[in-house]
């Protein structure tokens, strides 16, 4: 009865994180609508819609899984959506949910809801790994900690890879935890495939999620009985490669364009661009990622807590301890090699930081504090750092972007006559929503000659006009400024101009 009852708690506090989780996740996800600023969302949206018309996506910088996957969703909604216009609620549903019916945008909406909806259940195999390992409380700490990790936070509210790679590099990360449990049993090889088979799934959303497949090797290695376990890492290793087929089939069937390293329709293509740096710059670098360069993105307090796990680690030797830390360090060693470092990239080391910060939590601080109130305050205090990080940047996605704000000012003041002239191709969605005909990039005299309308300065300041642009705006009348006050978008300053001031 006593088992059974935890058993509960431990359900119902898992399902409050993962809600919690989507809840922060949900929060804001139609940012930036009608229009869509990030510059890879289009490449999943675009390729995941084109899937009815060829399978063959043609294009291999990214794997294809993630495509498939969002073309079922499409594909089921539209089926859904066609169901109910043969019933009649079109009308009624437009007029209260008017995203239903605007493609394209109803399908980054859906993707976007996809992608927090992984972020979110991500919990769910910590979680288990979690209690595999440890304990349940390690689990529901690691769990915990995923989900308010500030840039898993704000990259589940994109249609992008990264998320979903993580979520199945979660999965991969729970079946090599079962195969280091299940040492030497006979029924350990189906552990040891499906490990494999979700390390597959991770790099065909995102080609280095097959590094996690270094979690694999560190269970063998740590396992003591390497050659009973040969058969079941030869399996796992097949298993992968299965799991990457299923997902981007056509790197064997369009084999050539999927080899290519002259244009970003090839996947080696994507090795090539990221470059790579020599050894010395390569430490410099892995020691500034796991210290201070992305700490923020982490929340501070995990990758201050993996790095206290570390050293322990290191004077303690447990071997559940390196299953965790063996995988993560190895990634942040390769991923610190690039020389083009993005703090997304990291995202895959995500589940490894969560899992060792939760072990660091359950080893070393709650040990130390015998109070079970001080125990919860200094828990509350730990995890209410990365909360606030979180919070504030889904507040900022849900605030109106300043380009959506210039839109908005446009379609109340522009009219049908009205010339746009603009200094930045980040608000060139905005002005050709408008008009394409009758805007032009370039802040010159030739430009509004023998016309009226608006000059529209895109810039992170006024100290950031540079002096062409400075000279040419102050011959002309300020009408409108957009600024950020902690939105999204830099500050937008309008002028206006008419005939008589063009000539």
């Amino acid at each position: 009865m006593l088992a059974a009852l935890k058993k509960s708690r431990e359900l119902q506090t898992l399902l409050l994180i993962v809600l919690g989780g989507l809840i922060l996740r949900l929060w804001g996800i139609d940012h930036g609508f009608p229009f869509i600023f990030h510059p890879d969302e289009p490449t999943v949206v675009r390729s995941a819609t084109g899937i009815r018309f060829e399978a063959n996506p043609k294009h291999f910088d990214w794997p294809h899984l993630h495509f498939y996957l969002n073309y079922v969703l499409y594909w089921v909604f539209i089926k859904f959506r066609g169901l109910l216009q043969v019933l009649g609620f079109q009308n009624a549903i437009a007029a209260k949910i008017p995203l239903f019916w605007q493609d394209p945008l109803v399908f980054y909406w859906l993707s976007r809801v996809f992608n927090a909806f992984l972020g979110a259940t991500t919990a769910i195999p910590l979680f288990l790994a979690g209690k595999k390992l440890f304990s349940p409380r390690v689990g529901l700490l690691a769990a915990l900690a995923l989900v308010l990790m500030p840039l898993h936070v704000h990259t589940s509210h994109f249609a992008l890879i990264d998320i979903p790679t993580a979520f199945w590099i979660s999965w991969a990360l729970f079946f090599t935890v079962c195969a280091f449990k299940s040492n030497g049993s006979s029924e350990n090889w189906k552990n040891y495939v499906l490990a494999g088979l979700f390390v597959g799934f991770a790099a065909s959303t995102k080609y280095h999620g097959g590094l996690a497949a270094v979690a694999v090797l560190a269970t063998f290695a740590l396992s003591g009985k390497w050659l009973s376990n040969a058969k079941n890492l030869a399996l796992s290793a097949l298993a992968s490669i299965f799991g990457f087929l299923i997902g981007t089939p056509y790197a064997l069937f369009d084999f050539d364009t999927f080899v290519r390293t002259d244009s970003p329709v090839g996947a080696l293509w994507q090795f090539k661009n990221v470059g790579s740096v020599a050894f010395m710059e390569r430490l410099q670098q892995f020691f500034g990622v796991l210290s201070f360069a992305f700490a923020e993105e982490f929340g501070y307090v995990f990758i201050a807590l993996f790095l206290i796990f570390v050293a322990y680690s290191t004077v303690k030797r447990r071997k559940e301890n390196w299953l965790i830390l063996i995988p993560a360090l190895f990634l942040f060693f390769y991923l610190a090699g690039f020389d083009k470092i993005r703090s997304h990239y990291f995202l895959v080391t995500y589940p490894f930081i969560a899992f060792a910060a939760a072990a660091a939590l359950d080893q070393i601080v709650l040990p130390l504090l015998k109070n079970r109130k001080l125990r919860l305050a200094v828990l509350l205090t730990i995890f209410s750092i990365p909360l606030y990080f979180s919070f504030q940047r889904s507040q900022i996605l849900a605030m109106k972007d300043t380009r959506v704000s210039l839109y908005e000012w446009l379609q109340q003041n522009a009219t049908y006559d009205s010339f746009m002239v603009y200094n930045s191709s980040s608000i060139e969605p905005v002005v050709g929503k408008i008009s394409k005909d009758l805007s032009e990039k370039g802040l010159k005299m030739e430009n509004i000659e023998g016309r009226r309308g608006f000059i529209i300065v895109y810039t992170d300041s006024e100290e950031g006009i540079d002096e062409e642009e400075a000279e040419f705006i102050e011959m002309f009348e300020r009408v409108h400024e957009i600024r950020p006050n902690g939105r999204r978008g830099d500050t937008i300053l309008i002028y206006a101009f008419d005939k008589t001031q063009a000539i």
